[in-house]
């Protein structure tokens, strides 16, 4: 959602980047840099490493610092570019008058403590280990949930196609849907419980997440938010799967959604 209004100070994110690593080195202390102005909001160079560092692997965070600095360096443009999109859609969301509540953002603070067993001092505690204090994160948790909204309201809305459209497209490309044929596929994994027989509270949170996905919920974030499987960081997503390397009741599902 690049707009002409983001207009880019040309500076060399290369040439901030080597006093920032020198000053990790030798205890010197960097001056902050505008790295970018997206309508006349700037965007700091501090503002770009904690998402950086926020947004990091596991992998990423067990580097050494010199290695992740590095790797950094690699990608700045593409990170730099997803910061100036979330600006450019959290200001598009604040222009046709879309707000995030308080309650919306405990909602959501209190949905990961819960997952992830955490109290307020352990989660400020791990907040604290990415560099985050805990008002920056429940400000970055108002922007994610603010352009979901703006998601789906500018576009999922206005995407409509009836299960008969549907069905019409498939039966004229029944050739195109072969063994061959691939999928995206996105889960939400919700583990048994270990002693095999109290299945409420997975059959509670099943329904809760299907109410909210029912309710317009983006099914990324909620992957993100409840998924017991690693892919819940990845927004659940699983990739591109070959429909002969499905298993066959796992097929029958698949199709019967799509009402072949």
């Amino acid at each position: 959602m690049r707009s002409a209004k983001a207009v880019l100070i040309a500076l060399s994110l290369s040439l901030l980047l080597l006093p920032l690593m020198e000053g990790f080195s030798d205890g010197a202390v960097m001056l902050d840099r505008v790295v970018a102005v997206v309508n006349k909001e700037v965007i700091t160079w501090s503002e770009l490493y904690k998402m950086m560092e926020y947004e990091a692997s596991d992998r990423l965070k067990a580097m050494s610092e010199q290695d992740r600095m590095k790797v950094f360096k690699d990608n700045e443009a593409v990170l730099l570019d997803r910061l100036i999109d979330m600006r450019l859609e959290v200001q598009e969301a604040a222009r046709i008058g879309l707000e995030v509540g308080k309650e919306e953002v405990n909602e959501a603070i209190e949905g990961i403590k819960k997952k992830y067993s955490l109290n307020d001092e352990t989660l400020e505690e791990s907040l604290k280990e990415d560099g985050l204090t805990f008002e920056e994160y429940k400000k970055r948790l108002s922007e994610q949930i603010l352009v979901s909204q703006l998601i789906n309201r500018e576009i999922r809305n206005k995407i409509v196609v009836s299960d008969g459209e549907a069905k019409k497209y498939l039966d004229a490309n029944r050739d195109k849907f072969s063994v061959s044929e691939t999928f995206r596929i996105r889960e939400i994994l919700l583990r048994k419980p270990e002693n095999g027989t109290d299945r409420s509270a997975v059959e509670e949170k099943a329904s809760l997440i299907m109410q909210r996905l029912k309710a317009g919920g983006d099914f990324s974030e909620l992957a993100r938010e409840y998924s017991d499987d690693p892919s819940g960081k990845s927004g659940g997503d699983l990739g591109y799967i070959k429909k002969g390397y499905m298993a066959k009741e796992f097929v029958e599902v698949l199709f019967s959604i799509l009402r072949i």
